[in-house]
């Protein structure tokens, strides 16, 4: 994780923050971050065991950034609250970063989408998430689910991810290609080939 230069999207997040006056003092947002990708590694997929583990995982809680003390389980839910927003511009700053290294090929690009079902029940409608209204039922890999579908561009020669867009399950493949290929000119990537995966 020391690799990676965070100080974009961390300056961002501090935006979001009163430095001075009363209140409590703040978790480092590059500490928070760091926290979110362990989360990913570790496949956790809620905070409330983000939180317990690093409360009972010194070593890794410090890794992250964290000097002895840790967030609950609502301090993160507030963070991402916060700074969901920031997300995606991270992503295409990680993207960028990785380029500067050599990372990529960029001759045959591959684009895909996953189904991620959300966690929520269904509503009294039997169409939208009931603690989640965004997420909508739609069909993947020929099974129904609630959710949402993540498409991918990647790079085809070395797996990695150069954009994407997430919509409701129910949106056709097919509409969000242009709004990809749009975003692929907007950072200025151009592959030789592009194949998608059926």
């Amino acid at each position: 994780m020391d690799n990676l230069d965070l100080n974009l999207v961390v300056s961002e997040a501090l935006k979001l923050y009163h430095c001075d006056g009363p209140g409590r003092p703040y978790y480092d947002p590059e500490a928070m971050l760091k926290a979110f990708f362990l989360m990913i590694y570790k496949g956790f997929t809620s905070f409330r065991r983000l939180a317990k583990h690093l409360a009972r995982h010194s070593l890794e809680a410090e890794m992250c950034g964290f000097d002895g003390r840790t967030p609950e389980q609502s301090t993160f839910s507030r963070f991402y609250k916060r700074t969901g927003r920031l997300f995606e511009a991270m992503f295409y700053d990680f993207v960028a970063q990785a380029r500067k290294h050599g990372m990529y090929k960029f001759r045959v690009g591959v684009i895909d989408s996953t189904g991620i079902e959300a966690y929520s029940q269904r509503d009294e409608s039997n169409r939208r998430g009931r603690s989640d209204p965004d997420a909508v039922v739609g069909k993947a890999h020929r099974r129904w689910f609630l959710g949402y579908n993540v498409h991918t561009i990647c790079d085809g020669e070395v797996d990695l991810p150069v954009a994407f867009k997430v919509a409701p399950a129910n949106v056709n493949e097919k509409r969000l290609v242009k709004p990809l290929l749009n975003k692929l000119r907007s950072i200025r990537v151009r592959f030789w080939r592009l194949v998608g995966v059926k």
